[in-house]
């Protein structure tokens, strides 16, 4: 099977798109597709191949297409997502493939009706939802990151349930398989061998909700509260805002193989998205939610319905979210209880085993050829 997977998205990149883009376009490959991504051509900053970021098989070809010069505001951020969208059609109009997926509703307005597109939703437009619709209403099929999106899109544009494939997003197991010990790894990592350390991973801003766990850290100074990631700029923001805190420790970004390991030398993950967020409360499928579960490590998450949708009690601690308080005290709770937070972990590791990239790939293209 032909696959186009268009993606309007520097790649490489920092965000966790980047590594939903790249490990389902090498899946997909895993799974006998052959796979083209399309994404703009932009300058980037990171200079390694893609590949060798994600640190994924080269089962799958790149090309780069034009999308216009840099315009400022919003206008001109909505008009380089049209002109690269007329780049995807012009280039899907020269070879034929038997699936297009993408989360861009623009490729997907221009390419349905010469070709067999599926539309991932990550999202719901808060304003102009009939105008979305008008653009995504052409696809062969849907995906859906979880089950709140997948209904509502049955719901109110009365699309039928066979149509929507419900997919979350996923990990990658073999980044996990290393044999190396918690003390190995802090010496590999520069990390301290006699603190206990809370450790988050991904992006310093907004509904991510890393200020409340910089709260809970001035709370607990006796723990080191170690964030993984972000940009450069995030990064300086958040470092001048709590420069104060000395139980807080900013490692920059890394690289997707790293990630892993730090998962692994931490005593406690925290996954403390906000609630002020529509995206946080009820769209997102976090990335680091599986990779977290794979870790191992105990796992203490913000109380939402995104995070609900995969896990449960019986695997992960809860707190309130946006509230440090509730989230000191579920710390503690692992704190003093250490069996009981390693059972957990141990039903989260082998709950993430049905959610790798690969079996994602394979239920999408089941997808794919029940809709054909």
């Amino acid at each position: 099977m032909k696959v186009l997977y268009v993606a309007y998205a520097r790649m490489p990149t920092e965000k966790a798109h980047g590594i939903q883009i790249a490990s389902m376009c090498s899946a997909l490959g895993d799974q006998g597709a052959q796979v083209t991504l399309l994404v703009p051509t932009w300058t980037n900053h990171l200079t390694v191949s893609v590949f060798d970021y994600y640190s994924i098989t080269s089962n799958f070809s790149i090309e780069y297409l034009p999308a216009g010069p840099h315009l400022p505001g919003r206008l001109g951020y909505v008009l380089r997502k049209i002109l690269f969208a007329m780049s995807v059609f012009r280039r899907a109009g020269r070879v034929e493939c038997d699936a297009v997926i993408t989360r861009s509703q623009w490729v997907t307005w221009m390419l349905s009706r010469r070709c067999k597109v599926f539309y991932e939703i990550h999202d719901f437009p808060g304003l102009r939802r009939r105008f979305w619709w008008r653009l995504i209403r052409g696809a062969r099929g849907y995906i859906s990151t979880n089950q709140f999106k997948a209904d509502k899109l049955c719901r109110i544009f009365g699309v039928s349930p066979k149509r929507v494939l419900v997919a979350p997003n996923g990990y990658e197991p073999k980044l996990f398989e290393f044999a190396a010990d918690k003390n190995e790894l802090r010496r590999e990592l520069s990390l301290p061998a006699h603190k206990r350390i809370v450790l988050y991973t991904g992006n310093v801003y907004g509904w991510k909700g890393v200020e409340t766990l910089a709260h809970a850290a001035r709370m607990l100074p006796e723990l080191l509260f170690v964030f993984v990631g972000g940009t450069d700029r995030d990064i300086v923001r958040f470092r001048e805002e709590h420069k104060d805190a000395e139980s807080i420790l900013l490692v920059p970004h890394q690289r997707h193989s790293l990630v892993p390991r730090y998962l692994r030398a931490a005593d406690i993950l925290v996954l403390p998205n906000s609630a002020s967020t529509i995206e946080s409360r009820v769209y997102t499928s976090p990335v680091k939610l599986f990779e977290y579960l794979a870790s191992g490590t105990p796992v203490v998450a913000s109380d939402l319905p995104s995070v609900r949708e995969i896990v449960d009690e019986r695997h992960v601690h809860f707190f309130a979210p946006d509230d440090a308080t509730s989230l000191v005290q579920a710390l503690r709770d692992i704190l003093v209880q250490p069996s009981e937070a390693a059972t957990r972990a141990a039903r989260g590791r082998e709950l993430v085993r049905a959610f790798s990239w690969d079996k994602r790939a394979r239920n999408i293209l089941m997808h794919i050829r029940a809709l054909r």
